[in-house]
């Protein structure tokens, strides 16, 4: 380390580094003057790790990162090169409110505080064309898991992109690597989801035409995914949302959107007479599946079975409870099948 001190114009690009990384106003000065007294200039930091910014200069994680993000790009900024692009499927930090995506295209706005297991989810706005959005992103670390959560946010898209129907969900983009995020881009919301009326015991799950608006917006959701061929598989109250809709687009006092066709598969069939057994492994949500969903079947029937469960939930606030053996209750479902 050079036993000379920094000039002053060094104390000020440190000051304006730290501000630009986004760091509150005593937490700027405050590492400023550790640099200084330690005599790191702006360039000297980028070539610290995470690591090293924590246990050299005693920063919090986050603050750490936003720091070597912003070093990141001074170094080559100053090196007069593009910063290298991280390793295939590696984000290059969290995203957070203000950050962009897309080369400038979507500007996170805000987070959805109802989130998946395996995404995360964003209000953001489309710069381009001046309009809200909602981004949803893989959270998995670099990994197997995080490439089939991949597969599944584009096998998402690709089942919501077939269906254009006012109680679906509109997408508009899918971006499997964007600086090492991977998200995809729909219509944005207004509203919460069923889940959370539930939850909170909305009064407005007490009248039953409400609910019965609610059970008429997914089977017109589903008569449009059976009609092309396709089986949801996880209906459930945190897969419905549930909007106002001053402007009556559809029947009803607000509008319901069926979401996330994540584990959405084709029907199985077999010649005419409908659907069979899947050899794919069995997926859903254990509370709404029927007895034959447990058994693999991807057939209209299992997404019907669910929204009984799900409306049921909506009236009593809490799922059914069957009294009755399993075996009884799959012989039942057999038959109504």
């Amino acid at each position: 380390m050079a036993e000379s001190r920094p000039r002053a114009d060094t104390r000020e690009s440190l000051l304006t580094f730290f501000t630009a990384a986004k760091l509150k106003a005593k937490d700027a000065n405050k590492y400023t003057e550790l640099c200084v007294t330690q005599d790191f200039d702006v360039e000297g930091l980028s070539h610290l790790s995470i690591e090293e910014l924590i246990s050299d200069l005693g920063m919090s994680k986050g603050i750490a990162r936003k720091v070597h993000r912003r070093a990141h790009a001074a170094e080559a900024a100053i090196a007069g090169r593009t910063a290298a692009a991280p390793p295939p499927g590696v984000p290059q930090g969290p995203i957070e409110v203000g950050s962009t995506l897309g080369g400038g295209k979507y500007e996170i706005t805000g987070r959805v505080e109802e989130q998946g297991g395996m995404s995360t989810v964003f209000m953001a706005r489309d710069t381009f064309l001046d309009r809200p959005v909602c981004i949803k992103f893989v959270k998995e670390p670099p990994g197997r898991e995080r490439d089939d959560a991949i597969a599944r946010l584009r096998r998402e898209a690709q089942y919501a992109a077939r269906l254009q129907h006012p109680n679906l969900l509109e997408i508009h983009d899918v971006v499997p690597n964007d600086g090492g995020h991977a998200y995809m881009v729909s219509e944005l919301i207004g509203g919460t989801t069923l889940k959370r009326m539930i939850d909170a015991n909305d009064i407005q799950l007490n009248d039953p035409a409400n609910v019965a608006h609610i059970g008429l917006g997914l089977l017109r959701a589903l008569n449009a995914v059976h009609g092309a061929g396709i089986v949801h598989r996880d209906i459930k109250p945190a897969n419905v949302m549930v909007a106002p809709d001053p402007g009556r687009t559809t029947p009803g006092p607000f509008t319901i959107k069926l979401v996330d066709f994540g584990i959405a598969h084709r029907v199985d069939t077999a010649g005419a007479g409908g659907g069979t057994f899947a050899t794919a492994g069995i997926s859903g949500t254990p509370g709404y599946m029927s007895p034959l969903a447990k058994e693999g079947a991807n057939m209209p029937q299992v997404d019907l079975w669910a929204v009984g469960v799900v409306l049921f939930q909506s009236l009593a606030h809490h799922p059914p409870r069957c009294a009755r053996r399993w075996s009884c209750c799959r012989r039942t479902a057999a038959v109504g099948a």
